[in-house]
């Protein structure tokens, strides 16, 4: 390993457990919370809009847990955070899925709302008609 590598190797392993909450966890409990992490993302994936996403995430995790059996620091460092980066990005996307799916449920209730309000003033307004109708003496229609 270059001289430059072991400078740079404690940085770049360094810079990947910032990204976790707790630092002093070991790369094997890293990559058992991401699994989790995926998982349960998986099962909230219910309009499938991360199918490619949690693939991928998979597919980096797999490769951790390799690099990881290979002691391969700085590939197992580089998957770890191409996965919790990952994480971060397919909650993104079932976050907006589940905001979009909540404006179309809001927009039928207020387009049923709409409806409900033109069928009032259709009445208000036959009424309206009757009485002054019945006050003009022409009677009921």
């Amino acid at each position: 390993m270059s001289k430059a590598m072991v400078t740079l190797l404690p940085l770049v392993l360094g810079a990947s457990l910032v990204a976790f909450p707790a630092a002093a966890k070991k790369p094997r409990e890293i990559i058992q919370d991401l699994t989790v992490k995926a998982e349960e993302l998986t099962s909230r994936d219910s309009h499938k809009v991360a199918v490619q996403e949690l693939g991928l995430l998979k597919s980096w995790l797999d490769d951790a847990r390799s690099y990881l059996q290979d002691e391969e620091e700085l590939d197992l460092s580089h998957a770890l955070d191409r996965a919790n980066a990952a994480t971060g990005c397919i909650e993104a996307l079932l976050n907006l899925a589940d905001a979009e799916d909540q404006a179309k449920q809001g927009q039928t209730r207020a387009e049923d709302k709409e409806k409900q309000v033109e069928a009032v003033n259709v009445e208000v307004k036959q009424l309206e008609r009757d009485r002054a109708a019945v006050e003009s003496g022409r009677g009921a229609p």
